[in-house]
């Protein structure tokens, strides 16, 4: 994630220069950069650009290196396309600078065509772009300064994953259980959420454990090889997400 995060904010370096060359990547921040034929580097960033994309948002300036529909430059409203009122109608090459009038202002009249007056409102909000601006700026979405950390872009992801997915667990988690046995198949999780300084952990995940194990309950938690575990993890497969029955 910090290299990926490096190839949109520090583009005049020589070795990303010489990235973007080998590549042929012809865009700042593109949808995709996957290639068939790539170093182990190129995939691995290729395989989390989606992740970086949506953690990052974009302060506009000349507006030359801003896509309209696929960047997060709005701010609360993430990228427009999820926005548009016909999606078939979305040219995804399109600049903000082609909304932009000479003069220095929006030009409203073909956005109301594509977009709900809520998200217009929203970009009358926010400056033009200018050629006499500066470069658009691409900040990172977490933190007070807008800097990017491994930590906190490791609380992001974290915080992603961490969301319950599972429509049952809202009524699960109102129950009043005097006890829950809970199995795991790694035995460094186990050690990281039984330490004694779980509350003062460095990852946001397992605090957010503790907390939940400091409710009106006891946790009692068990280690279970993987290789015993097969036959669950099978059945576990065998069923749709939402579906409790086996």
């Amino acid at each position: 994630m910090k290299v990926g995060y490096a190839l949109i904010t520090q583009c005049d370096s020589l070795w990303i220069t010489l990235l973007w060359e080998k590549y042929k990547v012809s865009e700042l921040c593109p949808l995709s950069i996957y290639r068939p034929k790539c170093s182990p580097l190129w995939r691995g960033l290729s395989l989390i650009w989606d992740d970086l994309r949506r953690n990052i948002a974009w302060t506009v300036g000349n507006g030359h290196t801003l896509n309209f529909w696929n960047d997060n430059w709005v701010p609360n409203l993430g990228p427009l396309r999820h926005h548009a009122l016909r999606p078939d109608l979305v040219d995804e090459d399109t600049s903000i600078v082609d909304f932009a009038t000479i003069d220095g202002h929006w030009n409203i009249e073909p956005l109301s065509s594509l977009l709900p007056t809520t998200a217009i409102n929203h970009i009358a909000s926010i400056k033009p772009p200018d050629i006499c601006d500066a470069d658009d700026l691409c900040l990172w979405k977490w933190g007070a300064l807008c800097r990017f950390t491994t930590a906190s872009a490791y609380n992001a992801l974290a915080a992603s994953l961490w969301k319950p997915k599972c429509s049952l667990w809202p009524a699960v988690s109102k129950l009043k259980f005097l006890k829950e046995f809970v199995q795991l198949d790694t035995s460094t999780a186990i050690k990281l959420i039984t330490a004694a300084s779980t509350h003062q952990s460095p990852f946001s995940i397992i605090r957010a454990i503790h907390r939940i194990r400091q409710r009106c309950w006891v946790t009692d938690m068990e280690w279970i090889p993987r290789v015993c575990n097969k036959i669950a993890d099978a059945f576990a497969k065998m069923t749709p997400p939402d579906s409790f029955q086996l």
